[in-house]
């Protein structure tokens, strides 16, 4: 460290103030340049860590295109979060992940005329009253 009474340059990236020091570890001129450097670094250590921009991604689980506000935002919305933990858990555990069947279209011949609908319902109808 530096030598008491030797004349130094306050570490406070904002400040070029030069000052004498009164113990062998101070860095600073003022309390004020203290906290506004350790502000600063903390806004560094949080933000400042990669050089990441907000912008649109792609989400890690759908392929859906959202807004990333943050770094470790990489899921469009919490059901996909959801379902990447749900699916990873499953794969530690050696498991199948059981994903729900898509809904099968019922087939153009099951699709009846109104006229043959209306005669089938009236004729249900007239045999429940029996």
């Amino acid at each position: 460290m530096g030598k008491i009474g030797e004349p130094v340059k306050c570490a406070n990236d904002g400040c070029d103030t030069i000052f004498i020091r009164k113990t062998s570890t101070e860095k600073y001129c003022c309390d004020e340049c203290k906290k506004d450097a350790i502000n600063r670094k903390r806004r560094e250590k949080r933000h400042g860590r990669s050089n990441f921009t907000p912008g649109v991604s792609r989400c890690a689980y759908c392929g859906k295109e959202f807004w990333q506000k943050t770094k470790k935002n990489i899921y469009c919305c919490e059901k996909c979060c959801r379902r990447a933990l749900k699916r990873k858990a499953a794969q530690e555990k050696g498991k199948e992940i059981k994903t729900r069947k898509p809904k099968q279209q019922v087939p153009e011949k099951h699709i009846i005329p109104k006229e043959m609908f209306v005669k089938r319902l009236s004729n249900d109808l007239f045999w429940a009253h029996k």
